[in-house]
């Protein structure tokens, strides 16, 4: 191999597994915020996390009114 070959090697490697540690730590960065923003809700106790009160179904189909149905609700 000559220098110019070796260069463009190492520059490529360089560029491989520079991007590879930004997307690495990027996805750090998501896992931890998703773990935040998971931790700022809690399961609806209307319902029990399901969205929906079988009781109540002939209102509303049943969906829970505290959390929309969405069986969380804001801590």
């Amino acid at each position: 191999m000559t220098t110019t070959e070796n260069n463009n090697n190492d520059n490529w490697l360089n560029d491989c597994f520079g991007n590879l540690d930004q997307l690495n730590k990027e996805i750090e960065e998501n896992r931890l915020s998703k773990k935040v923003e998971a931790a700022r809700y809690q399961k609806c106790g209307k319902c029990n996390g399901k969205g929906k009160i079988s009781h109540y179904h002939y209102v509303s189909g049943g969906v829970c009114f505290a959390c929309d149905g969405a069986g969380e609700i804001y801590k």
